[in-house]
């Protein structure tokens, strides 16, 4: 199985799918999905593995990036990746004398969405539905979501009853989630999930003893790249500081003020209301006010966004600097990250 490098493809918004567990609000339908985390970019994520094929590094790293699988594929890798942590914290809660139940809802998916319909790199739809945060014509279909489980689940007798624990409850909750001292007992399912980790070639690669060099001076390549700005980049922020959107310090700085806001604003409307916080409502649904005001601004700054990057010719200039940098990347370790492949080959062939 190999390791999709999320960190490379772009950044997604976090979500959680609850199931009616003890830390979810009573408000929340069985499985309802609720954004918990915004405070990064979460433009698709297609046009970054397009644009990873690309790099000079894709020759030697395209196994660890996971290039060229289709969605359809990512999600059959989440799935196998769910049955392997699954079975790994089942086995370790049986030795420690409690029970637990395979749940295959809980674990990392894609949301359901349809690739057809979201198009962020073309402008009239940026102007129909901005980052596509406040309402879109379907849930970006690269999102990708982590479930805690249905209330259905056989497990949820389990769960921690926030009327009347039980002493048994909190033992169950100690063995799988961890605590209250963590180095002593990190509980089945962290242990689980690094069991996961520590069994990708990404991981062993990187921890290798042969390896860790080309990795660090990799790290070291992608810091020095984000910490220098290019002259497109400071041509961008003039831009949108002459659109009215000043004191941006990077491009993605746009999207995750705006995102900030509408996830803030709507949480507010939700502790006032208890109403859903959710944030892509579709085509005919009617908007509250606020909504309606937050999808605007939402637009304005996407489309002055766009208009920048465009104007800047933003996306190509990026693209340049960073495979100059790495062919000389290439050309200053092409031993090792010839070696590096190779060993990746054979241990993707042995799966």
């Amino acid at each position: 199985m190999r390791n999709k490098i999320l960190g490379l493809l772009g950044s997604a918004v976090l979500v959680l799918t609850t199931g009616g567990c003890a830390n979810s609000s009573s408000a929340m339908d069985d499985g309802e999905t609720i954004i918990v985390e915004s405070d990064s970019a979460s433009d698709i994520v297609a046009p970054h593995i397009e644009t990873l094929s690309q790099s000079p590094l894709a020759e030697y790293m395209s196994l660890l990036w996971n290039l060229g699988l289709s969605r359809d594929e990512q999600q059959r890798e989440l799935e196998a990746r769910n049955i392997f942590i699954q079975e790994t914290a089942a086995t370790c809660m049986h030795e420690q004398g409690f029970e637990y139940y395979l749940d295959l809802t809980m674990g990392v998916q894609f949301l359901d969405g349809d690739p057809a319909l979201w198009h962020p790199e073309d402008r009239e739809w940026v102007a129909q539905w901005g980052y596509g945060q406040v309402i879109a014509p379907t849930r970006n279909p690269w999102t990708q979501s982590i479930s805690l489980g249905a209330a259905s689940s056989p497990n949820a007798q389990f769960w921690v009853d926030p009327e009347n624990p039980t002493p048994q409850q909190w033992a169950w909750q100690q063995a799988f989630h961890g605590g209250p001292d963590y180095v002593a007992n990190p509980g089945c399912w962290p242990l689980a999930q690094r069991a996961f980790w520590d069994n990708q070639p990404s991981q062993t690669m990187r921890e290798s003893d042969q390896f860790r060099p080309l990795f660090d001076a990799m790290e070291i390549m992608n810091e020095s790249l984000g910490a220098e700005i290019g002259d497109y980049e400071r041509e961008w922020i003039q831009c949108m500081a002459d659109a009215g959107y000043p004191n941006l310090a990077n491009r993605w700085d746009a999207q995750i003020n705006i995102s900030s806001e509408i996830w803030r604003e709507l949480s507010r409307q939700f502790a006032d209301t208890m109403t859903t916080p959710f944030i892509i409502f579709y085509p005919g649904v009617e908007l509250t006010d606020l909504q309606a005001e937050l999808q605007q601004r939402e637009i304005d700054v996407a489309l002055a966004d766009f208009d920048c990057r465009v104007a800047v010719d933003f996306e190509n200039r990026d693209n340049a600097r960073r495979w100059a940098t790495e062919t000389q990347f290439v050309a200053d370790h092409r031993p090792a990250l010839e070696a590096l492949r190779d060993t990746v080959e054979q241990l993707s062939a042995g799966r």
